[in-house]
This record gives structure tokens, C-alpha cells and sequence, in this order.
């Protein structure tokens, strides 16, 4: 019984993230580049940004179904944290594999690849909250996981690395654009 009920939220929060996710994308814009607004929404082009698309409506689907289930699974937030990193790793590599054999970014493969990751991070957090039980030291790990990644988001569009996962291809430049 408790696989179904969790299978239940972990597929409702994929339908969540992929209605969330796609105007999440617009959100600054629409703010007017209200600077804080930058903690949540993409600031830019950039693939970073674009993974804030899966990382914040996945969070806050995780806030959502606590309640409900993760009260009752034990590495509840580990299990986020991986399904979270998961999402935000396979969005990269998917864009910069599809990159590489189409030589340009198409917009249909940027929402199939959003699509994916989140298909794959809520389905790999599924199997951790219904697998074997996690050792204190994987639940204390994903924790931790979870609070870098936290951190990394609510700071890296102030502060980003001068690397190409972080540089807006259309602009050429990093982090919050002038609007």
C-alpha cells in the first residue's frame, strides 16, 4: 500500500513540475529583473538557470507531500536530494549531449530534456523512498546534499562561476543581465 500512495505523489509531482516548471522560466522577466526574485527564477540563458526550472517546483512538491508521506518513509529528504541532483545533473548533460549532434539549442529538445529530468529524478526518488532502508550515514549525506544545493541556487546568480555551465549563450555574459 504505502509504494502505491508514494508512487501516486511522485508521479502527481512530475504532472507539478513540468505545469510549474515551463513559466517558471519567465517569472524574472515578467518581475521586471526584480533582483530578488533571482534566488528562485532564471536570470538568464544559461544552462545553470535553466536547471532552476526542475530544482524549485520539485522543492516545493517535496515541501507539498511531507505531510502526506514523508513523515512516513524514513530518508525522506535524502531521497529528494537525490532525485533533486538528479534532475539538475541529467538537464545539463542532455543539453549539452543533444548540443554536440544538433550544433544548436532547439526548443523542443530544452522541453523534452526538462521533461526527462524530471521524469527521472521524481522515479529515482521513488526508489529510494520505497527501497531498502537507508544507512544514518546515506540519510545524513543526502541532507547535506540537499543543504548545498540549497545554497548553490540561492547564491550562484549573484556570484557565478566564470564556467561555461554558467555563461548565457545568447548574451555572453553571467549571471543577472540588465533588462
Amino acid at each position: 500500500m504505502m509504494k502505491r500512495s508514494v508512487l501516486r505523489w511522485e508521479l502527481s509531482g512530475i504532472v507539478f513540475i513540468l505545469i510549474v516548471g515551463f513559466p517558471w522560466h519567465y517569472v524574472f522577466g515578467w518581475l521586471g529583473g526584480w533582483r530578488p526574485a533571482a534566488l528562485m527564477f532564471p536570470v538568464n540563458e544559461s544552462v545553470w538557470e535553466h536547471t532552476k526550472l526542475c530544482f524549485w517546483p520539485a522543492l516545493i512538491w517535496a515541501l507539498i507531500e511531507y505531510p502526506f508521506i514523508g513523515r512516513k518513509t524514513a530518508g525522506f529528504w535524502a531521497a529528494k536530494a537525490a532525485g533533486l541532483l538528479t534532475m539538475v545533473v541529467l538537464m545539463a548533460v542532455l543539453f549539452y549531449g543533444y548540443l554536440a549532434v544538433l550544433g544548436r539549442s532547439v526548443l523542443w529538445a530544452n522541453l523534452l530534456d526538462f521533461a526527462i529530468a524530471t521524469v527521472a529524478g521524481q522515479l529515482v526518488s521513488y526508489r529510494i523512498l520505497t527501497g531498502p532502508a537507508l544507512s544514518p550515514s546515506a540519510w545524513r549525506l543526502g541532507t547535506v546534499g540537499l543543504a548545498v544545493m540549497l545554497i548553490a541556487f540561492l547564491s550562484l546568480s549573484y556570484f557565478p562561476p566564470r564556467t561555461f555551465l554558467f555563461l548565457d549563450p545568447n548574451m555572453r555574459l553571467y549571471g543577472i543581465l540588465p533588462q
